[in-house]
């Protein structure tokens, strides 16, 4: 009859090795939590909304900030009536500077954005969530800034 030893002695080298081991990961894990934590943390600040005639959705205009990387932007999203503007960049048109710009919706089909002029926008879609997009450079009634 042979007796089974119940305690394992690993050489010293093996125990040794596992502590750096276990620094190694517990220190990616650290680094892994300290980095998510460092997201880029945007505001937006809305400036105008215009709902449609139905109601049913809106057109936000704003501008956001996302601190030292971002400069003065302007921004337009479109949502339903019921939905806060998320806490994302615009999902319809994007420029950087900022402008005053002139929304109409001509039912719940197409919004109008006024007042592009000649810049180069970041984003500029001409359809969003079924709605058509159009764009012009002028304003209707300018306003001073």
């Amino acid at each position: 009859m042979t007796k089974v030893k119940k305690n394992i002695n690993l050489p010293r080298e093996t125990n040794r090795n596992m502590i750096p081991q276990k620094r190694i990961v517990y220190i990616f894990l650290c680094l892994i939590l300290f980095l998510n934590g460092c997201g880029i943390d945007c505001d937006n600040e809305i400036r105008q909304t215009v709902v449609s005639t139905s109601k049913k959705l809106k057109a936000v205009v704003f501008s956001r900030d996302c601190g030292a990387l971002t400069g003065v932007n302007t921004q337009v999203s479109i949502l339903p009536t019921g939905k806060d503007l998320p806490h994302e960049a615009g999902n319809t048109f994007v420029v950087d500077g900022y402008m005053q710009l002139e929304l109409r919706w001509y039912g719940d089909t197409r919004l109008d954005i006024s007042g592009i002029d000649t810049v180069e926008p970041v984003k500029q879609l001409s359809e969003v969530a079924g709605i058509k997009v159009t764009y012009s450079g002028t304003l209707s009634h300018p306003k001073e800034h």
